[in-house]
C-alpha cells in the first residue's frame, strides 16, 4: 500500500512541472464578419494568420492572352508584364 501511495505521489509531482501554455481565442474579425476561431498564446491576442508576421503579397493577375492549340483562350492566370502564363512564355 505504501508503494502505491509513493508511486502516485511521484507521478503527481512529475506532472506538476508540465504546465500548459495559456491560450486565448484570436481577437481578429474575419472577412465574413465573425470572430476568428483559432487560438493563440501571443501577447497581442492575434493568431498566426492575423498577427501580421506572415503577410502574402497580392499581385494583380489576369487571364493569359495566348490561345491554345485548339484555338481557345488559355485559362491560366498570370501576373507577367507580357500577359502570358508560364506555359506560353518562351524561354531564350
Amino acid at each position: 500500500m505504501k508503494k502505491v501511495i509513493l508511486i502516485s505521489a511521484l507521478l503527481a509531482a512529475s506532472f506538476a512541472g508540465y504546465s500548459q501554455t495559456k491560450t486565448t481565442q484570436c481577437t481578429a474579425i474575419t472577412k465574413k464578419g465573425a470572430q476568428c476561431k483559432l487560438h493563440t498564446s501571443s501577447e497581442n491576442g492575434l493568431c498566426h494568420l492575423h498577427g501580421g508576421t506572415a503577410v502574402k503579397a497580392s499581385a494583380a493577375t489576369t487571364q493569359c492572352s495566348a490561345t491554345t492549340k485548339s484555338g481557345q483562350q488559355c485559362k491560366h492566370r498570370t501576373s507577367a508584364a507580357n500577359g502570358k502564363c508560364f506555359v506560353h512564355t518562351t524561354k531564350a
